[in-house]
């Protein structure tokens, strides 16, 4: 008995992976490391949730296949975070999990939005940095009569906008429509942060003596 207790909490602890799809963009597809500015780094312990609640089931296999097509554009976010300073656009991919809730209806969101809670899982900070957690997760719940589709996303990779147009554009793809690929970049914010000029010991001197 001791031991099949020790197996109900270990199974508490770890993570259900046996509903998990990892989505990838598709092989071959190949992204320089994504760099990271200071904004992006303090930025790291916050994380953006969506949740978009559909009264009609959504193809799960369809939310797959147009999630790796989008990540093709996006590579940043199936990469995973090298010492807290950039991203490396490794294709680890991105976790999105089904679980079944026949217990719930729409209904019961509708008057109770906290329910939506338990579709989230944030990227922890702490791994994140280390590159042991992806920065997006995706939790697809399937109720008795919906869909409930939720994103979560470190603010290190995205902002409010990017997010969102990100979800736009994965609405697109799954519908079938093409529309020009999203192409954030934040290379050009890197030369607006100020850099500590290379002086010499005594060149610093001279230069606080000239002022």
């Amino acid at each position: 008995h001791a031991a099949g207790a020790d197996m109900t909490f270990l199974r508490r602890l770890l993570p259900d992976t046996s509903n998990t799809r990892w989505i990838r963009a598709p092989a071959g597809t190949q992204a320089p490391d994504w760099p990271l500015t200071p904004l992006d780094q303090v930025n790291l312990p916050l994380v953006l949730r969506g949740t978009w609640v559909f009264d009609a089931p959504l193809d799960v296999d369809r939310l797959c296949h147009s999630l790796g097509r989008l990540l093709s554009d996006l590579p940043q976010l199936a990469g995973r975070l090298v010492r807290g300073d950039h991203v490396a656009c490794n294709n680890a991919g991105v976790p999105l999990r089904v679980t079944r809730h026949p217990d719930l209806c729409v209904d019961d969101l509708r008057r109770d939005p906290s329910l939506a809670d338990r579709f989230a899982r944030r990227p922890r900070p702490w791994r994140l940095k280390r590159g042991k957690e992806p920065p997006m997760t995706v939790g697809v719940g399937q109720l008795r009569d919906g869909t409930v589709l939720n994103v979560c996303c470190s603010h290190t990779l995205a902002d409010g906008q990017t997010f969102y147009s990100f979800a736009v554009h994965w609405a697109h793809r799954y519908a079938g429509r093409d529309i020009p690929p999203p192409r954030p970049d934040n290379r050009a914010m890197l030369h607006m942060v100020p850099r500590r000029a290379a002086l010499s010991k005594q060149a610093a001197i001279e230069a606080a003596l000239d002022r």
